[in-house]
């Protein structure tokens, strides 16, 4: 007596101590007797913390219940002397928790399962989290793989980590052969002191992202002009995580405006050239007097 009132004791004061729902289940009786912490968590209240083991399965949710049912009589039948489950479990208010049930099973001397003492916890939030972070990773996958940009991620040590469609297109690279490269690899040696200057920036905190106008080299030698946007992505402690580039290419408006700014100093070469001619064939004051 002295004992179980002990361990009961135990059993209370853990309760108390922690946020989950610690249960205990009678196998035989099938009554399961609950911490403290089962009523905030699910609302309910029971006469000595006592409620039945049918009423606590008919919480569980219909979507749920066969796999919950199968997971204990299947641990228990392979004799585990442990057990872990998801769930859906209906709350007081009429919403339902997502919960992590945890449990050990104990034996007799035969071998038979007569008690199960777990722990609920409540993972609701963990699991909205999750959904929410899986969502916009799919977002983000869908954005990165159909953009009409270039765009890849580059990691801390320059390498080409995750390349989409359209900058395959644009540099003539395929994605196997990008991670086999650096930007500084396949960057025109003119543009390159510039971006990295800008890098260098971004890494002592300096500015959070930047844009430039530069050259690539393309798989056939060419050279190709992008308009460059650079931004981070860092993880939970804040660090720089890889970097997020998106290209434009804009070879055609570069070769356009060649071609204005050569026809332009072409224009000018020939207007100062008719200048000229004018000056040496306009006849001078002294001879327009003798004429007259």
């Amino acid at each position: 007596e002295d004992t179980l009132r002990k361990n009961t004791e135990r059993f209370i004061f853990a309760s108390e101590a922690t946020s989950d729902a610690l249960w205990d289940w009678n196998i035989v009786t099938n009554e399961i007797y609950v911490g403290e912490s089962y009523s905030l968590l699910f609302g309910y209240q029971f006469e000595n913390n006592i409620l039945p083991g049918a009423f606590c399965e008919g919480l569980v949710h219909p979507d749920d219940k066969q796999q919950y049912e199968d997971s204990i009589d299947l641990a228990i039948e392979n004799g585990n002397t442990k057990w872990a489950h998801e769930y859906r479990y209906l709350k007081a208010c009429g919403t339902y928790a997502d919960v992590s049930d945890k449990a050990i099973i104990i034996r007799n001397e035969k071998g038979e399962a007569v008690r199960m003492i777990g722990a609920m916890q409540d993972i609701t939030q963990e699991k909205l989290l999750k959904d929410e972070l899986l969502q916009s990773e799919e977002r983000f996958k869908g954005a990165f793989n159909h953009s009409s940009f270039g765009m890849a991620l580059v990691n801390y040590e320059d390498k080409w980590i995750e390349v989409n469609d359209r900058m395959c297109e644009i540099l003539g690279y395929t994605r196997e052969e990008f991670k086999k490269l650096t930007f500084i690899d396949i960057t025109y040696e003119e543009d390159l002191a510039a971006d990295l200057a800008f890098k260098k920036q971004i890494q002592n905190g300096e500015i959070p992202s930047f844009s430039m106008e530069k050259r690539y080299i393309h798989k056939n030698k060419s050279l190709v002009w992008v308009h460059l946007s650079v931004s981070v992505v860092k993880n939970a402690l804040g660090e720089i995580q890889h970097y997020l580039a998106q290209i434009i290419d804009i070879s055609e408006r570069k070769r356009m405006e060649e071609e204005n700014r050569l026809l332009i100093e072409e224009n000018n070469r020939n207007k100062a050239l008719q200048l000229i001619c004018l000056l040496y064939t306009s006849p001078s004051p002294r001879d327009r007097t003798r004429t007259r």
